[in-house]
């Protein structure tokens, strides 16, 4: 079986998108010990199992040592005044097209908004309401010069041009949301929804005018009783249920490939496998990971978080339930994964500033590089490009804002 290696071409229209290199797997290897002429620094074993699944065995990082490498830097803190055309009410949505301009969705009213790469104010895209170039709440992304914003709960596809003329609107999949929306280089974005006989749901890659390319099911994976919380809430004569998972118990975590391909692992090991749109396996990267113990201030927090992260009508139904001594007392071999426009592999690791505390960095094809201090516990829901990763937060009085991280490659040796 051929292997494959990824690399990036820029278009005209100002998006990355990925092309597909053969190579000897002996020249992989061979790439992978550049980094090892230096000292601390390890060699990435790489086998093909039985099958043709190539196996990626990491005993350390490749390219430096430690967090001396790479960085993410703040650039820019984006906080427009109130009152200002430019001031973010409710954000629900970040896209950055290919010349930098950053979209912020957001809802009260649901308008599109438009800042320039150094943070001013540019325009306000659609409004609030069900008529053509309208919306109510969604879920975003842009796709070269096309913003969308797919309303589940109108099972509508609405799109605009970047220069905020609206485009069409088309009907779309209905009901189903995910913070997981994916946007691919061949010109389809993944809306899940049900599928129309049976359990389960299914990611419909669908173009900009609303037809469908293709469809990719998948099974309905029930919570586990173990680890979660059902809580019930009884108003008057009616009653309301919800599970909820217990935080830091094992999980599956999942990113995209800009070409479709996907990222999986449960994090109670450290091993992760690049799948097909068939969920076939291509490869799986392993790494080592030691436990570390989360400390009782560490879980106490947690704990307030979960409680402080519900509606306050469901708090006191959810102290009933949740108890503290189910959180478990030692981090989980890594917390989290995002795939950035270069198909470069970012996993969070656990540590002693909280669940997401450094960033290990793999190349396309599993090989870590090596790790990066985490700017943010949130960093890995950030919007991430080639370059940069843009993440809606808030400050510490409480004001919605939009930072800007340059990946900083320069300091790696």
């Amino acid at each position: 079986m051929a292997d494959r290696q990824y690399s990036s071409t820029a278009f005209s229209d100002g998006t990355d998108r990925m092309r597909h290199a053969t190579l000897l797997p002996s020249l992989l290897l061979a790439g992978c010990a550049l980094g090892a002429k230096d000292s601390g620094l390890a060699t990435a074993t790489i086998d093909t199992l039985p099958g043709g699944v190539i196996h990626v065995t990491n005993t350390g990082p490749t390219a430096w040592a430690d967090t001396s490498g790479w960085r993410l830097v703040l650039e820019r803190e984006i906080v427009p005044e109130e009152g200002s055309p430019g001031e973010i009410g409710n954000p629900r949505g970040l896209a950055v097209g290919g010349d930098g301009t950053i979209y912020l969705l957001q809802e009260g009213p649901a308008t599109i908004k438009a800042y320039a790469p150094d943070g001013t104010w540019l325009r306000n895209i659609g409004r609030d309401g069900d008529g053509p170039g309208e919306f109510r709440s969604g879920m975003f992304g842009i796709l070269r010069d096309t913003l969308f914003v797919q309303d589940p709960n109108n099972s509508r596809l609405t799109t605009f041009t970047t220069a905020g003329e609206f485009v069409a609107a088309h009907r779309s999949q209905c009901c189903w949301w995910t913070s997981n929306f994916p946007v691919f280089d061949d010109g389809t974005i993944g809306i899940i929804g049900p599928i129309p006989e049976g359990e389960g749901g299914a990611y419909y890659m669908t173009r900009t005018d609303g037809t469908a390319a293709d469809t990719i099911t998948f099974a309905n994976t029930p919570m586990d009783p173990e680890g979660s919380w059902t809580i019930t809430r009884k108003t008057g004569t009616s009653r309301s249920m919800m599970a909820m998972s217990i935080p830091l118990r094992p999980s599956t975590a999942s990113a995209w490939f800009p070409i479709r391909q996907r990222v999986v692992g449960r994090t109670s090991e450290y091993a992760l496998s690049i799948l097909s749109t068939a969920d076939d396996t291509l490869r799986r990267f392993t790494a080592p990971a030691s436990a570390i113990t989360i400390t009782e201030t560490q879980r106490d927090s947690i704990f307030d978080a979960v409680i402080e992260g519900v509606q306050a009508d469901w708090r006191d139904a959810v102290r009933e339930v949740a108890k503290k001594s189910q959180i478990p007392t030692t981090w989980p071999a890594w917390s989290g994964v995002a795939v950035d426009r270069a198909a470069r592999i970012w996993v969070a690791r656990p540590g002693e500033r909280g669940e997401v505390t450094t960033l290990d960095v793999f190349t396309p094809d599993g090989v870590l590089l090596g790790s990066v201090p985490a700017p943010a516990p949130g960093i890995l829901r950030g919007t991430w490009t080639r370059d940069r990763v843009y993440l809606r937060d808030e400050t510490e009085e409480g004001l919605p804002r939009i930072r800007v991280f340059r990946i900083d490659t320069t300091r790696a040796r």
